[in-house]
């Protein structure tokens, strides 16, 4: 039987891990009113569609987008490992629970306006918004361990 040391338990929680975990709230709350909600590159819609592959279709196969490569069965891969797109997937399954949840005049305010360029989606759907949160979550994470 393991016992555990209320001490120890104290100790954890002191005062430094509480600041810790205050300065990973605080800047995800900062990131997060930054967020603008859609991609600005396309190295972002190649992290996004293969979430979302592996997600809807449990493959890596990507559409048609920049940096994507075709292989000799004719189908699209995209340039990036799947580590960010393993990471992004609770943040696109958040996405997908919030369009279940949340009432559609939310859901469209969400969204924000739909952008769509050479066949790509670069923002307009709720999916897109919540990924997006993947970066300043990350980096308020990351900001907690360096401290």
């Amino acid at each position: 039987m393991i016992k555990f040391n209320s001490n120890k338990i104290k100790k954890f929680l002191t005062s430094d891990f509480k600041a810790t975990l205050l300065i990973v709230f605080v800047f995800f709350l900062f990131y997060f009113i930054f967020n603008h909600g859609h991609f600005t590159s396309s190295d972002e819609i190649g992290v996004f569609e293969q979430t979302k592959a592996m997600v809807e279709k449990s493959e890596l196969t990507v559409p048609l987008i920049h940096n994507s490569f075709l292989n000799e069965d004719g189908e699209r891969y995209s340039q990036y490992t799947v580590g960010q797109s393993v990471l992004a997937i609770p943040f696109y399954k958040l996405g997908k629970l919030a369009i279940k949840i949340f009432p559609q005049s939310w859901q469209t305010a969400i969204a924000g306006p739909e952008l769509v360029y050479n066949e790509m989606r670069w923002g307009g759907t709720v999916e897109i918004f919540f990924v997006g949160l993947y970066s300043a979550f990350i980096s308020a994470i990351l900001l907690g361990i360096f401290f």
